[in-house]
C-alpha cells in the first residue's frame, strides 16, 4: 500500500489529491495532519484526532487467552466500544483505518 509509512502509522493523505500534501505519502512527522496510528487504542485516537472514539464505533478487541480454557486470544470486530470491557479485553484499538485487524503479535505502544 503506498500509504503505508511504516509497521505502526500510515498516511491518511490518500483520500485527497497527493497536491494537497507535499510529502504524500512519506511523511513521518507526527504535527502532519494525514499521520495516523494503524491501530489506535481508544486513548491514542482523543489524543491524535482531537476527539473521542464514538462509542458506537467499532473496534478490534483481543481477547485475553483464558487459562486452562485452551482458548487463544484472537481479534474480533465489535461494533461498539463501550462493549470492550477490561475484564475479557487484552487490548482494544480503534477499527479507523483501512489495514483491518492488527497482526496476533501486535501490541500498543
Amino acid at each position: 500500500m503506498t500509504h503505508e509509512i511504516n509497521a505502526e502509522f500510515y498516511c491518511g493523505a490518500f483520500e485527497r489529491p497527493a497536491k494537497d500534501c507535499p510529502d504524500y505519502g512519506t511523511c513521518e512527522r507526527l504535527e502532519c495532519e494525514a499521520y495516523h496510528r494503524k491501530w489506535p487504542t481508544p486513548e491514542q485516537f482523543k489524543a491524535e484526532y482531537g476527539r473521542e472514539h464514538p462509542d458506537d464505533g467499532p473496534v478490534w478487541e483481543r481477547l485475553r487467552p483464558m487459562m486452562n480454557a485452551g482458548v487463544v486470544g484472537d481479534w474480533i470486530l465489535k461494533k461498539h466500544l463501550d462493549r470492550c470491557t477490561n475484564d475479557t479485553t487484552g487490548y482494544c484499538v480503534c477499527a479507523c483505518s483501512p489495514f483491518g485487524k492488527p497482526p496476533d503479535d501486535w501490541r500498543p505502544e
